[in-house]
């Protein structure tokens, strides 16, 4: 399923000339990148709220695409001030705290491999898979989404797991929390936590917990009575496109696959109508999962893993930044799937990033309408891999839990 081969050990010195070579290859693609491209609308949005900190404004004021707690705004102030004296260009300097992230992601699977007693070769293939990927430098040095950030603090989260002395204990969940008031989405991850705590009463504090720094951020806007903080964050933005499963799933899933041999839109069709109802077993489906996999005594990165591909089968993975999701966990396990998912989604999410360049300019309607016949074919290939992945991890069972 998703064991690790046995891998023949290198000499130290060569680990380090290799790690260093993996790192300053990744780092300097990311900064290139991000340098000499400007990104997605998303780096518009945060553009436009770089320096408000300098007129004490809300993020929700003026930007009504902002729909997250208002920590990725203080994030991006105090990346302003700092480029006070750097004077970065904003399209650059945005995407600065996502590729710091990264960084620490990939000490962060470091750390993981050696208290795993991993070896050298495989601490390597540890952080060329994640540090390499396509996906999670297209994420970071060009969409310039921030999703990372949130599986930095997952991660940790999955680390702390199974701490007994003092306060550690409460580290999962603290992490947790953070993570999830970063953004949001991380609460989708929350059964799989819940589900493995001893007993009610480590269920109940970490219930109580997860959404605390979520709510205690929002605080203050919500008592400066602004306007937009709670249809931006909770109703508009949070339940009508990313909650409300009609918008995406099972009708986008078939109609891409029916996109291949036939016109047919069946997401548009009355006919089949039905269809969008089944999303709504979704969540229901994804509890099931979660208790599935605490039963069955999978590790903690497996169910993360397992729970995300059973996400992504049902959803097609909803926005091209939620493709990066699965890539620090899934690369601690390095299974045969994920090379191929990079490969099918890093081509889908550059397809994806011309066309939408294309289409906001003046492209040509040949060149958009053949980009998107690749984004689409891509896209469904990626997703029919995170089908595969998923029924081969099911198929394996779990596997025993390596030394932490």
């Amino acid at each position: 399923m998703l064991e690790n081969s046995p891998t023949a050990n290198i000499p130290r010195y060569r680990f380090f000339i290799l790690l260093g070579l993996i790192l300053a290859t990744g780092l300097a693609v990311r900064l290139w990148i991000a340098w000499h491209y400007y990104g997605t609308h998303d780096v518009a949005s945060w553009e436009k709220i770089f320096d408000y900190w300098r007129d004490q404004r809300s993020p929700y004021d003026a930007e009504r695409r902002y729909s997250y707690s208002p920590i990725w705004f203080w994030i991006l102030s105090f990346t302003s001030r700092l480029n006070v004296f750097f004077n970065f260009p904003p399209h650059f300097a945005v995407k600065l705290p996502s590729i710091l992230a990264d960084l620490l992601i990939l000490f962060v699977l470091l750390k993981f491999a050696t208290s795993q007693e991993r070896s050298l070769a495989e601490r390597l293939g540890i952080s060329a898979v994640f540090f390499l990927n396509p996906v999670s430098i297209l994420n970071t040095s060009y969409h310039g989404q921030f999703d990372n950030i949130v599986c930095l603090l997952c991660l940790l989260a999955c680390y702390f797991e199974g701490s007994t002395r003092g306060l550690r204990r409460l580290y999962p969940a603290l992490l947790f929390s953070l993570g999830a008031a970063v953004k949001h989405w991380l609460f989708l991850l929350a059964p799989v936590f819940v589900f493995r705590q001893k007993n009610r009463r480590e269920i109940l504090i970490f219930l109580a917990i997860a959404p605390g720094f979520f709510l205690l951020a929002l605080l203050p806007y919500f008592l400066s009575s602004d306007p937009y903080v709670f249809s931006n964050v909770l109703t508009e933005s949070t339940v009508n496109i990313r909650i409300v499963p009609g918008h995406w799933g099972w009708p986008l899933a078939i109609n891409q696959l029916l996109d291949l041999f036939t016109d047919l839109n069946i997401r548009t069709d009355p006919r089949f109508a039905f269809l969008s109802r089944v999303n709504f077993f979704l969540y229901p489906a994804c509890l099931a999962m979660a208790y599935y996999l605490a039963r069955k005594g999978y590790d903690l990165i497996d169910s993360v893993i397992i729970y995300l591909l059973f996400f992504y089968t049902f959803t097609v993975f909803m926005a091209p930044q939620y493709t990066v999701w699965i890539l620090p966990f899934a690369a601690l396990k390095r299974s045969r799937f994920i090379y191929l998912y990079s490969v099918f989604t890093g081509v889908h999410l550059v397809a994806f990033y011309v066309w939408s360049l294309l289409r906001s300019g003046s492209g040509n309607i040949g060149d958009l309408e053949a980009l998107e016949n690749t984004m689409k074919f891509f896209r469904t290939f990626a997703w029919l891999v995170a089908a595969f992945w998923l029924a081969e991890n099911l198929k394996s069972g779990p596997v025993a839990a390596r030394k932490v």
